[in-house]
């Protein structure tokens, strides 16, 4: 799903389009059942 996204992105020209250096990544996250 990630590489769809990105290449629906990088079909409307955002192929530089970039997070900024703020983001926090959490890899300790816990996702929950839905």
């Amino acid at each position: 799903m990630i590489a769809a996204a990105a290449y629906i992105e990088w079909k409307k020209g955002l192929e530089n389009v970039q997070a900024g250096l703020d983001l926090n990544a959490k890899p300790s996250l816990v996702f929950e059942d839905m």
